[in-house]
Formats: structure tokens, sequence, C-alpha cells
């Protein structure tokens, strides 16, 4: 054979060696890359569930905070209420159906409708 297909032979096989090996290695590294975004998309997702995990966390805690106020001040209005049923004339007709403040039961004094009713009275005279 001839010095001159010799040489084209050599130059097709060390081209086509150069095309398998950058292959192989762009192959790794354009795997590389995409594992790189994959993580940092996952770390993003997971500070945006965290930062709404945590608001939903205090906007609960709120809730439950109100909602222990709102559970207080019922068993206060309670207390005035079954206190109020224990003073007052139940009879329709009866003309003495306003309690006296200075009479409440002593459960009742203290609290915030008490203070409240208090208040009230305070108010009218």
């Amino acid at each position: 054979m001839s010095e001159g297909i010799w040489l084209a032979i050599i130059g097709i096989v060390s081209s086509v060696v150069t095309a398998i090996i950058t292959f192989l290695l762009t192959k790794k590294k354009y795997y590389s890359e995409v594992d790189s975004n994959v993580i940092n998309n996952m770390k993003e997702s997971l500070e945006f569930y965290k930062k709404l995990s945590d608001d939903n966390r205090a906007r609960l805690d709120d809730v439950l905070e109100r909602n222990k106020k709102l559970e207080n001040e019922v068993d206060d209005l309670r207390k005035i209420v079954f206190g109020m049923f224990s003073q007052i004339c139940t009879d329709i007709m009866c003309q003495s159906r306003k309690i006296d403040i200075n009479q409440c039961p002593y459960y009742l004094k203290g609290t915030k409708a008490f203070e409240n009713a208090e208040n009230n009275e305070d108010d009218v005279k």
C-alpha cells in the first residue's frame, strides 16, 4: 500500500478515537451539570417549603393563642350568665330583674366580663 493510504487510514482512525473520547468526556460533564441543576432546584424548593411551613406554624400559633383567649372569655361569660340566673327573678313580670353588680358572686369578680359590666353600669349612672 502506498504511503498516502496509510496516512488517510491513520487520520480516519485518530479522528474516530478522538470523537469517541470526546463524546465520553462530554457525556460525563453533561450528566454532572444536570445533577448539579437538579440539586440546586431541590434546594430552592426546600427553602420555599421551609418558609411556607414556618409561616403556617406562626399562623397556627397565633390562631391557637386567640382560641385560648376566646375560650377563657366564653368561660367568663358562662359564669356571669349562671350567676345572673341565680340572682335574677325569672318571672317575666318581675320588676327586680336588674342585677346588682355589688352582689355578684365571688367567682365572677376579677373576670373581664365582670369588669365590662361594671364599666357599663358606671356609664349608665
